[in-house]
């Protein structure tokens, strides 16, 4: 072979290359945002993604919701119309969860939780929309593209209990549907392409940070490829997030947390006060203002042994300040992300009546020269130790490092710190000092037996 030819060869193989790349790029940029059908047997098909966001540790409530189609008129030139005459109807359809449905790839959806903020996710999709659409459906106005706003309804689907204790965030968002009816080749009208458009001023939380006007594919998640590697790649990208979110606890009798002291040891100390650093973070889903955030309060009293509600004026707890007084007593007030200091002695414990479920909880005790802590919580089974004298707790335990996010249920939330008195003995003269005292009787052992021979030489003189 020539050294031209090789040349020939090598600027050839280069140009394949680059061709291949560029097709690369090209396919990625003509990536489909619509669903297709062939013809009157083989229709485009669509269905809607309804994305159910709650804290980690909620059980999946009972509800249906709905969908409905408004029929807006035939676009021709750009332009829709506002004639609706032979637009045939579409929907309502409905996504239906069971309580404690968390759904997968069996059940033709799919359940997981994003470690990052502790959000659990179920997500299902509607039956196919238009399956029942068929040629006689478009007889009046033939071929064309139909016009359709796609809406959530918010009739009979509220989740709110007579207490208040659960609550929704409904999806605002609203989509343009167009569904373009062609001709086949036996002369039959079919669905040909469905393409829904995202509408700026009612985005669904999925796709903020967009301009809003793009088009969608929402393609039944069955024609895709398992397992998911993101949502839009399983399901249907024509997407509706609802949020939900509850409370635990009522009143002190029914606790969604408690945080417990005890002391232990030789000589323990009952009546010491032991100085904790408590944070209660709201769960990640309930919505914030970015301009004017407003941060989610939360009501917790002090125990004492007996069970009753400590006054502020006879605990140090707050420097005896106290936010309120109810039917129980003095209550203090945590507000979400903010770290308040509690004093706490033997047998006394720190309740909560009313945090949600997925709240994050941060406990840490201050160090204490003559204790050893050990902590142990609701979401283990372990006791953790800590060093004497050193603040110990979570998130300060490297151990111990998956996010606390409280689970649900009254009555069964407990963060027990036990303090461990060392060194005490009954002379009062503390374990840990014991060799220092040594060493000094040994040393006056010493002299005094120096002397001794001193005055017994003395004596044989």
């Amino acid at each position: 072979m020539t050294t031209v030819h090789r040349k020939g060869l090598k600027i050839m193989g280069s140009i394949a290359i680059a061709a291949l790349m560029l097709l690369s790029m090209l396919t990625t940029a003509l990536a489909k945002d619509y669903s297709e059908g062939f013809d009157a047997d083989n229709q485009a098909k669509a269905s809607i993604t309804k994305v159910f966001a709650m804290p980690k540790g909620t059980t999946t409530p009972a509800v249906t919701f709905t969908f409905t189609f408004t029929p807006l008129g035939m676009k021709v030139s750009g332009v829709t119309g506002t004639d609706t005459t032979g637009i045939p109807a579409i929907g309502p359809k409905t996504v239906t969860f069971t309580r404690g449905e968390e759904p997968d790839e069996n059940t033709g959806g799919l359940t997981y939780i994003d470690d990052k903020d502790g959000t659990k996710y179920v997500i299902k999709e509607t039956d196919d929309f238009i399956a029942h659409l068929t040629p006689a459906s478009f007889a009046t106005n033939g071929a064309g593209i139909y016009v359709y706003l796609v809406e959530e309804t918010y009739g009979g689907q509220t989740i709110v209990s007579a207490d208040e204790k659960e609550k929704t965030y409904y999806s605002s968002a609203k989509y343009l549907l167009e569904v373009w009816v062609s001709v086949d080749e036996d002369g039959k009208l079919y669905v040909q392409y469905v393409s829904p458009i995202t509408i700026k001023e009612y985005l669904d939380v999925y796709y903020e940070g967009t301009e809003g006007g793009d088009k969608i594919d929402p393609t039944p998640g069955e024609w895709r490829t398992k397992p998911y590697e993101t949502l839009k790649d399983g399901f249907s990208q024509l997407i509706f997030t609802n949020k939900y979110w509850k409370t635990d606890g009522e009143d002190p009798g029914k606790t969604a947390l408690e945080i417990i002291k005890e002391v232990d040891g030789n000589d323990g100390e009952h009546g010491k006060y032991f100085t904790f650093n408590v944070k209660v973070i709201q769960p990640a889903v309930i919505p914030l203002d970015p301009d004017n955030p407003v941060f989610e309060t939360y009501r917790a009293y002090v125990v004492d042994t007996d069970g009753t509600i400590v006054k502020a004026v006879n605990n140090e707890y707050h420097n005896g300040t106290i936010s309120g007084t109810d039917a129980h007593g003095d209550y203090y007030i945590f507000t979400s992300d903010t770290t308040k200091t509690v004093l706490l002695k033997h047998n006394q414990k720190l309740i909560f009546v009313d945090l949600h479920v997925g709240a994050d909880v941060e406990v840490t005790e201050t160090g204490d020269k003559d204790y050893k802590p050990a902590y142990k919580h609701f979401l283990s089974l372990d006791t953790y130790p800590g060093t004497i004298g050193a603040a110990w707790g979570f998130p300060l335990n490297p151990d111990d490092d998956d996010p606390h996010y409280l689970p649900e249920g009254t009555n069964q939330n407990e963060v027990t710190f036990t303090n461990t008195r060392t060194g005490a003995t009954p002379t009062g003269i503390s374990v840990d000092d014991l060799p220092y005292f040594t060493l000094i009787g040994l040393g006056a052992a010493g002299f005094v037996g120096f002397l001794a021979v001193k005055l017994r030489k003395g004596k044989d003189t």
